[in-house]
């Protein structure tokens, strides 16, 4: 019985070093959070207080005004997209439509350094959608591959090759497609796309 008294203080001496290093380190992080919220403090005093925008400096800041007026011209630089050039000259990224279909670029993906883009007034390219941008017509599909146009759904697609749009499950199946956020399939305009028959 002695002999294990013995044995458990010296086991406790033994870890007392180690208790000592941890206590240590909790009490230097704790100092060192109350230091950052009283120094805090100081530097928010001398912040200028929050002023709250009126109604009316809301609507002027939310007007976009583009950086030329429009219509105009733009020579494709490196990186830009035509997304890009719609947030640029619009302000909204869902107009580029009308800058492709003005440009009478056939594909609207793709666009090349130096090439000059025609941009139209912000009324014009409104009236632009993405279907406008076809460069196929809505044809019965007869054979087993189909490249997918501007506009197109698998549904669509399925109606023009089955006669049925509930069947674009096959189509969907069979090309292994990637899935949006939604989990609805993704298509782009150029995929070629395998119609089983």
């Amino acid at each position: 019985m002695a002999r294990s008294k013995n044995n458990k203080r010296l086991m406790t001496t033994k870890n007392l070093p180690q208790s000592l290093i941890v206590i240590a380190i909790v009490a230097v992080v704790i100092g060192l959070i109350i230091f950052n919220i009283f120094s805090g403090r100081g530097q928010q005093s001398t912040q200028q207080p929050s002023v709250t925008p009126t109604p009316q400096q809301t609507q002027e800041e939310s007007k976009f005004v583009p950086p030329v007026s429009l219509p105009t011209t733009h020579k494709v630089a490196f990186g830009d997209s035509l997304a890009k050039l719609s947030v640029k000259y619009y302000g909204e990224t869902d107009l580029w439509p009308g800058i492709a279909k003005t440009s009478d670029l056939k594909k609207p993906s793709l666009i090349n350094p130096n090439t000059e883009l025609k941009v139209p007034t912000k009324e014009e390219a409104q009236k632009v959608k993405v279907a406008d941008l076809r460069t196929t017509g809505k044809d019965k599909i007869t054979g087993a591959s189909y490249t997918v146009d501007y506009g197109d759904t698998l549904f669509e697609i399925a109606q023009r090759a089955y006669g049925d749009g509930a069947k674009w499950t096959l189509i969907d199946s069979t090309n292994h497609l990637g899935r949006l956020v939604n989990g609805n399939p993704l298509i782009h305009s150029g995929n070629v796309l395998v119609i089983p028959r």
